[in-house]
């Protein structure tokens, strides 16, 4: 997509590109190796795009989202014991965050007044990365 959109973007002279990134790009979780590489290396991207298209006045940023509602993981949450673990991991409480608290951080990432926000990696993880 990133590879579609810049040509206008340059043109233009401005973009904002967001990734959807991970926690699971910024640390490593059993039986996830191929996702976590994925996210850790889609982090990476974002700071080298960053660096690259910063001076044609192109935002370049990513999202990541914690331990999120989704299909991925409805059989995770539908065993006995699972959120209540997720939960654990997190000092709000929360085992998993509903998409929709995605929201703002993305209007944010997506607005003038991130204008000066550039190779950065949002968190939306209910404090899951602060411990």
């Amino acid at each position: 997509m990133t590879k579609a959109v810049v040509p206008t973007m340059k043109a233009r002279g401005s973009g904002k590109i967001i990734n959807v990134t991970s926690i699971a790009g910024m640390g490593g979780f059993p039986n996830c190796s191929a996702y976590c590489a994925s996210k850790g290396g889609q982090l990476n991207m974002v700071k080298a795009l960053c660096l690259e298209l910063a001076s044609f006045g192109i935002n370049v940023n990513s999202l990541a989202p914690g331990n999120i509602v989704t299909d991925m993981n409805a059989e995770n949450r539908a065993q006995p014991g699972y959120n209540e673990q997720q939960a654990s991991l997190t000092p709000t409480d929360l085992d998993h965050i509903d998409p929709d608290d995605l929201t703002g951080a993305a209007v944010f990432l997506a607005s003038a007044d991130a204008d000066q926000v550039h190779g950065a990696n949002l968190l939306v993880d209910g404090g899951w990365a602060a411990w």
